[in-house]
């Protein structure tokens, strides 16, 4: 899914962003306005220290809204997490997955290797996902052990 960044960039024209490109930029943009506000409460101290910290405090505010200005002109592709473990894989019932690189050790004992290649999805429930083996045995495991066949080939 793509919105609209309503921001306008230099040239005044609107550039696609995606939820997770939005995500970091609003994190991004607080954390400007928290230094601008330890700035304010450096500018009470009343020596040289003080217009020195307010100078930096300035400069790592003006960097932060770089780099959010900078993630408005990513392609819409660079930050999405499709099949990152934590992220929702579309999974839908039928569909061939296996279970991930990094999960397959603690199958190890009570599942075959080939057991762990080739599942169809039979049901999602929640953060779970019911998937029939090859040699026909039901297992519920969690999604982010769960990848798209396709994507590991």
């Amino acid at each position: 899914m793509t919105t609209t960044n309503t921001d306008s960039g230099s040239n005044g024209e609107s550039t696609p962003t995606t939820p997770a490109v939005r995500k970091l930029e609003t994190k991004l943009l607080r954390i400007a306005g928290r230094i601008t506000d330890y700035g304010k409460k450096v500018g009470k101290v009343p020596d040289s220290t003080g217009d020195e910290l307010r100078a930096q405090f300035k400069t790592a505010t003006v960097a932060v809204k770089e780099i959010v200005a900078t993630l408005a002109e990513l392609p819409d592709n660079v930050l999405s997490r499709t099949g990152a473990s934590g992220e929702k894989v579309p999974l839908a019932a039928g569909t061939k997955v296996e279970i991930r690189e990094k999960a397959r050790k603690g199958y190890e004992g009570f599942m075959e290797d080939v057991d762990l290649v080739g599942l169809t999805v039979v049901e999602v429930r929640g953060k779970r996902v019911a998937c029939d083996t090859p040699s026909g045995i039901r297992i519920l495991v969690p999604r982010a052990h769960v990848v798209l066949e396709e994507a590991s080939a």
